[in-house]
């Protein structure tokens, strides 16, 4: 799971495994599924969003119908995976050989 700068999960909320929520995404009183991407500015209030489902940006979820309607993510979104982008990032930042390697093309 990764949470995204200003998300939160409130009240109560859960997240599952290999998911994603975005920057100011709130999760409130619901839950999201394993590999779900919400993207940034969504909104996921009262409800469950199902594994493997793709949130657009600023969405506001806030009917399980519509939480059941949101797009299966597959192969060929471009968001499937962004946890492994954040890990490989984060990684990045904590290695002093890369972080020099950085500095040097600046």
């Amino acid at each position: 799971m990764s949470l995204a700068h200003q998300s939160q999960g409130h009240g109560p909320a859960k997240v599952g495994d290999d998911t994603f929520i975005g920057m100011q995404a709130p999760i409130f009183k619901a839950e999201a599924g394993d590999h779900v991407v919400v993207e940034p500015g969504a909104k996921i209030i009262g409800l469950t969003i199902a594994s493997g489902r793709y949130v657009p940006a600023l969405s506001i979820v806030t009917k399980q119908a519509d939480a059941d309607a949101l797009h299966r993510i597959t192969d060929r979104d471009p968001y499937r995976h962004p946890n492994e982008v954040v890990v490989r990032v984060n990684v990045q930042f904590a290695d002093p050989d890369s972080r020099s390697r950085r500095s040097d093309t600046q």
